[in-house]
């Protein structure tokens, strides 16, 4: 793991971000740098909403199943209104990100990545921002036990949605080992 700091901010990139980085690069994906790129925009997004809402970044870590950001107060002690905003940021920049690629640059590689990133994000799967958006709209207006059953229930989709996208992988014969590796190491992490 490389740990360093950064202007106050705490980085850390652990083996499994680098992992899926070299399985990335080698398995002849020519989008790699583009999902890198796209994938850095998405996290400037979060970081924006909190530099605009006045939350201090404590801590970035990279590792195999994406990338986290801590912060003081840690974003569950928001409002609702303010959590959605970060949560929902780096969304909302892969979102735009790919009208500006698609449409004003011609770019359409990084415009279906960028759009692809954002609707990915938002699968109701717990290690998503979809998913932390939809538990933090439960944990402020649900009782504790709807919240724990909202986060079975989407550790259930998260791993359904890995088998449908190995599933769909294997029938079409285009099987690239990134998306499952990255899926299973998501779900991990969420359990």
């Amino acid at each position: 793991m490389i740990d360093f700091c950064l202007k106050g901010i705490r980085i850390r990139m652990h083996f499994g971000f680098f992992a899926v980085i070299a399985i990335m690069l080698s398995s002849g994906s020519i989008m790699a740098e583009e999902v890198l790129i796209c994938c850095a925009l998405h996290e400037c997004g979060h970081f924006a909403a909190m530099r605009l809402c006045r939350v201090k970044i404590i801590a970035f870590d990279a590792y195999g199943g994406g990338m986290k950001i801590t912060a003081d107060p840690p974003i569950g002690y928001l409002s609702l209104g303010r959590e959605l905003f970060i949560l929902l940021a780096g969304c909302g920049v892969n979102l735009i990100s790919s009208l500006v690629f698609g449409g004003l640059l011609k770019m359409n590689t990084y415009a279906l990545i960028s759009l692809s990133l954002c609707v990915f994000n938002l699968l109701p799967c717990a290690a998503f921002d979809g998913g932390q958006a939809i538990k933090a709209i439960a944990v402020k207006l649900c009782v504790p036990q709807t919240v724990f059953f909202i986060e079975k229930l989407q550790f259930y989709c998260g791993a359904a949605f890995t088998l449908i996208a190995i599933l769909a992988m294997l029938t079409e014969g285009h099987f690239n080992i990134t998306l499952p590796l990255t899926m299973l190491l998501i779900l991990w992490e969420s359990r």
